[in-house]
């Protein structure tokens, strides 16, 4: 299970792939502490295949849940939105 406030194109594929060369021996354990200390996307191994991997679930704030088909709803000005923490 990957849980995330927002992912890159193709991130969570890299982070599989990544753990699936380390469970292979492809490459060492440590070097996981080392890409996220240091931010070095060319240490991350090989991007896992798209099948059999599935998006499950997505998780809204109570702002995003807000539909604009909803004729009663009032939406907040983006500048509040922005000044409340939510985003």
């Amino acid at each position: 299970h990957v849980l995330g406030q927002s992912f890159l194109y193709k991130m969570v594929r890299l982070m599989v792939g990544t753990l699936l060369d380390v469970g292979r021996g492809k490459i060492p354990p440590d070097t996981i502490a080392n890409i996220l200390s240091t931010g070095d996307t060319l240490l991350v191994g090989t991007t896992a295949p798209a099948h059999g991997l599935f998006l499950k679930k997505v998780y809204y704030s109570e702002i995003q849940k807000i539909s604009p088909a909803d004729k009663k709803c009032n939406f907040l000005p983006l500048f509040d939105v922005l000044n409340s923490g939510e985003i």
